[in-house]
């Protein structure tokens, strides 16, 4: 019982009896001088009755390891001392180690933005400077459409294989996306050198075969880093940059086509300067970007052409892989046929105003896709819909102002009327750029983010252009009017091209438009057509609240076998 007493006591009690034994040892006196006096005792002692002071000396004699005791205790003291001071050092750096993770992952996200921005001055590179083309070298127009043509389907082919490179690790991903913004650089100064139709083509092919590792590699570095919560923002502001680079280039590039400079081509200063920016950015990321951790492949670590393909089909085998390539597909094609929306503005006078209206389209598209982005991820309240429902409101907002564009003529104020129109499907239509990427990266297996996304904008690119090429030949016949000039401008204005100059558009189009009846059917009979497949559209991202959960389920059993299954074959491994 006394031992129990001694554990309870308090700790200055502890050094009282701590003393008080020194004291018995030391001292040379009789046993029965028990107690010290009180001028050699220190505060806590003094403080004691002769009753209690008796009590712990008894304490005291009966329990001779108080010492140890104390010292065990005072080392304890120390020991959660040092753990407290180590636990705020620890706190200190993880906080510190954050902070500066996050400030890496702001810098990649704005130097992908940078690049988007290059990308956006170089899909304008070669269809703006149409009639410079056609007017200095000699060019038909059908030339300059197997140009723009043989870019598109470069570029969508070559995507695959940079996000093999880049998912793969065979080399570094800043080094894939310096080299391409290099590449690409140096082949657009070389476009701007050249003088007849074959290198023309060759150079342009080369350079979308280097424009398409901006893209594929971009993106999948973004996905890697960037929490699922956040990833429409930032997709949409790859869109914002690369919207914006578009309405530059709308601007600038024709503008200074239709200028010499120093006995030099306009065109030709233009597409140098777009060059010269690429490889300006490209030695910046090379020497600023930094290298975020990989995220590495669990299995499926089988390279080559034949592997690429087996990851395709096991792809598809995601509807809703499929219904986002459908419904790109459709969407490019209205805005396809929304290309006879020039020949009516031409109608009233606002041929002139092409310019300013395209490049006010790209600055709304740009804003719209950052405002869908931060929609879609404010969405997420509703897991598996959220995203889905940004996706519908865009197609349900966009149709009802392709009806009012084409159909509906104020009696004053068209410029502002159809500004105010073009504005808004701008806006509205660029929401999606924040909810295909980000639903694409949940299905994307561990390591293979930019694989996904590179297929899905090949497989995009490519059957749009096959639907546009067909679009082309039966338009005429589906809008119900034979427009001699109407399919050469429309496919021109789905690929982009400022042809507000053009006389044959302006003068056999136009001077069939003349009577309003011709007209209305003429509007009549492109938006069923546009109303069509923006309906399909919407029909394939209605389908998605069916497949996207069941394809999230799969795609995480499908990560939590792979991860068992490498976990067994290394235990087995080890084993061996």
């Amino acid at each position: 019982m006394e031992r129990v007493k001694v554990l309870e006591i308090s700790d200055e009690a502890l050094l009282v009896l701590k003393r008080m034994q020194d004291r018995r040892v030391t001292s040379s006196g009789s046993s029965s001088s028990t107690e010290p006096a009180s001028t050699d005792l220190p505060s806590p002692e003094a403080m004691l009755t002769t009753e209690q002071r008796l009590h712990y000396l008894r304490l005291a004699l009966a329990a001779p390891e108080i010492s140890d005791r104390l010292k065990m205790k005072r080392s304890q003291k120390r020991i959660e001392t040092g753990k407290d001071r180590d636990s705020e050092g620890s706190r200190d750096s993880s906080e510190t180690s954050a902070a500066s993770s996050s400030a890496n992952q702001r810098g990649l996200q704005c130097l992908v933005c940078s690049i988007g921005l290059v990308e956006g001055l170089g899909i304008l590179a070669l269809p703006a400077v149409t009639l410079s083309l056609i007017s200095d070298l000699g060019l038909s127009l059908q030339n300059v459409m197997v140009l723009v043509l043989a870019q598109a389907l470069g570029q969508a082919l070559a995507s695959p294989i940079w996000a093999a490179l880049a998912d793969a690790n065979a080399a570094n991903r800043k080094t894939l996306l310096a080299l391409g913004m290099f590449s690409q650089g140096v082949l657009t100064c070389s476009f701007a050198a050249a003088n007849a139709f074959v290198p023309l083509l060759l150079l342009g092919i080369l350079k979308a075969i280097a424009t398409a590792s901006l893209r594929s590699v971009g993106l999948g570095l973004l996905a890697e880093v960037t929490s699922e919560q956040y990833r429409g923002r930032i997709f949409g502001c790859l869109s914002l940059s690369k919207h914006l680079g578009l309405a530059v280039g709308c601007v600038a590039s024709p503008w200074l086509s239709w200028h010499s400079f120093f006995g030099f081509e306009g065109w030709r200063i233009s597409v140098l300067s777009t060059g010269l920016l690429s490889i300006a950015v490209s030695l910046f990321v090379a020497l600023a970007m930094r290298e975020p951790p990989r995220e590495a492949p669990l299995t499926d670590l089988e390279q080559g052409v034949r592997a690429e393909l087996w990851r395709l089909a096991s792809y598809c085998r995601f509807p809703s892989f499929l219904l986002t390539v459908f419904a790109g597909c459709f969407k490019y094609s209205a805005w396809t046929l929304m290309g006879y929306h020039i020949l009516i503005l031409d109608t009233f006078g606002l041929a002139q105003q092409e310019v300013a209206f395209r490049a006010l389209g790209q600055v709304s598209a740009a804003f719209g896709a950052l405002f869908g982005g931060f929609l879609a991820d404010l969405m997420r309240c509703l897991p598996t819909h959220g995203r889905i429902l940004v996706a519908q409101a865009s197609v349900a907002l966009t149709l009802p102002m392709c009806f009012f564009a084409l159909k509906v003529s104020p009696s004053s104020g068209e410029f502002v009327y159809q500004a105010s129109l073009i504005s808004g499907m701008g806006f509205t239509s660029t929401w999606i750029a924040g909810v295909c990427l980000p639903i694409l990266v949940e299905l994307a297996p561990s390591g293979r983010k930019s694989g996904i996304m590179a297929w899905q904008v090949a497989l995009e690119g490519v059957s749009s252009i096959v639907v546009a090429s067909i679009i082309g030949v039966a338009a005429p016949k589906l809008v119900g009017l034979e427009l001699p000039g109407a399919q050469t401008a429309m496919a021109l204005a789905a690929q982009q091209m400022m042809v507000d100059a053009d006389p044959q558009k302006s003068s056999e189009d136009t001077a069939l438009l003349e009577d309003p009846q011709h007209r209305a059917e003429f509007a009549t009979a492109v938006f069923v057509v546009v109303a069509v497949f923006w309906g399909l559209a919407l029909c394939c991202y209605s389908l998605l609240h069916w497949s996207y959960p069941r394809d999230c389920y799969r795609a995480k059993q499908k990560s939590e076998a792979e991860k068992w299954t490498s976990q067994t074959s290394r235990t087995g491994h080890h084993h061996v």
